[in-house]
């Protein structure tokens, strides 16, 4: 067998997704491989960008067990679940950006109104 320099692996995609993938691959008249190349060199940079702007890049490192508390009457893990159902990203995932989130979330300053001038008495 001839090698080609393509990899495939089975992706499972959303039924929309597949469809619009082929309406677009097929408007383009670019085979799938094309494709994909073209998505991930286009989109995959801002992407990333938009998920270390998130925390993403905060989640580095050795990774230990920690026993959290979940409030039921907050709702955390209901809220959580109904989240990722949402969007499509692990719960967990969605716990450690909300935990990185609230570690360098810092209370707005107040707005400095400027100073005021001194009244000299020579300026009366």
């Amino acid at each position: 067998m001839a090698k080609t320099g393509t990899v495939h692996r089975v992706v499972p995609l959303p039924e929309p997704l597949r469809e619009a993938m082929q309406k677009a691959r097929d408007a383009k008249g670019e085979t799938n491989a094309a494709f994909v190349a073209g998505a991930v060199a286009d989109h995959l940079a801002r992407l990333v960008e938009g998920l270390e702007a998130l925390g993403y890049g905060r989640l580095r490192g050795k990774r230990r067990p920690a026993r959290l508390p979940f409030s039921e009457e907050a709702g955390t893990l209901q809220a959580l679940r109904e989240a990722s159902d949402k969007v499509q990203i692990p719960a967990i995932q969605l716990l450690l950006l909300c935990l990185a989130a609230a570690t360098t979330d810092q209370p707005a300053k107040p707005k400095r109104r400027g100073r005021r001038k001194a009244v000299r008495p020579d300026d009366e």
